[in-house]
Formats: structure tokens, C-alpha cells, sequence
């Protein structure tokens, strides 16, 4: 029996889903804050190639560098437009998140001062609740969702 490869672009928007859900249901967070259907849009335009890059790379994140919390580890925007974080937070400066096409829909996720971006607005939901998003998502967290995408998104044919 032969399994059908995964839908790597579908993976990634159920992963993206997931969490969104979880915020709104948890945290009364509107869950089109961290995920949107113009987000859902880009995502199907990525080949195959692209997706499957930026779902591996979130799966190591993942399973290798035990990653937990809203971090751009975790983010495929970020994977996917090249994003390396080097320490610093000033994010507008940063030529990547310029033509970041999330940061285009929500607002460049950090940015300079004064600058409230809706992932601005989740992380202070966080700390107005005084939940650590790192035990909110936890690597466990993570690492179980994973796995039920896959499970989900891979189907056996005959």
C-alpha cells in the first residue's frame, strides 16, 4: 500500500489554523489576528518545493530545537521569505520583512516603537492574561499537532 504525499501547503494552514483557534477559544484573541484567509491564499501559491521546505523546517524546529511559544522558528512566513533573526528587533529595518507578505496583512511583527502590529496585540493578549505563550504552546504542544496533520493530510491508497 502506497501512501499519497503530503499536501504540504494544507499542512502548513492547518498548522496556522490550529493555533489561531486555540487563541480565539482560550484567550479571546480574534484568531484572524495570527491567521487570515489572504495568509490561507499565499500559502496555496507556494509550489510543492516551497512548502515542503518551510514544513521541514518547522518540523525540526520542532522535534530538534524543542521550539515552543509564537517564535519566527515556528512562523512559515518567515522561512519562507529567508528571514534570519540576528538578535536585533528592528524589524522594519529589515529588508526581509519589507516584503514579508504577512507583515503586508498584519503589520510587521516587530517593529519600531509605537509601531502595533496584530502579533504586537497577541503577545500583549498574553501578558494581559498572564499566560506564558511558551506554556501556552509548548513544544509538546507542537509536537502533537504535528503529527495529527500528518496523520490527517496522508492518506493510504491502495
Amino acid at each position: 500500500m502506497k501512501q499519497k504525499p503530503l499536501n504540504f501547503q494544507q499542512a502548513i494552514i492547518d498548522f496556522m489554523k490550529s493555533k489561531a483557534n486555540r487563541m480565539e477559544k482560550e484567550l479571546n484573541v480574534p484568531g484572524n489576528w495570527y491567521f487570515n484567509e489572504g495568509d490561507e491564499q499565499e500559502i496555496k501559491s507556494w509550489s510543492d518545493e516551497e512548502a515542503a521546505k518551510v514544513w521541514e523546517k518547522i518540523k525540526h524546529n520542532i522535534f530538534k530545537l524543542d521550539c515552543s511559544g509564537l517564535r519566527y522558528e515556528l512562523c512559515p512566513f518567515c522561512h519562507h521569505y529567508g528571514y534570519e533573526h540576528n538578535g536585533c528587533y528592528k524589524a522594519l529595518k529589515n529588508p526581509i520583512c519589507a516584503k514579508c507578505g504577512y507583515g503586508k496583512r498584519h503589520g510587521i511583527c516587530i517593529g519600531e516603537e509605537g509601531h502595533v502590529s496584530q502579533y504586537k496585540q497577541i503577545l500583549q493578549s498574553f501578558e494581559d492574561s498572564r499566560i506564558s505563550m511558551y506554556k501556552f504552546f509548548t513544544n509538546e504542544y507542537y509536537t502533537e499537532l504535528i503529527d495529527k496533520i500528518e496523520k490527517e493530510n496522508v492518506k493510504a491508497i491502495a
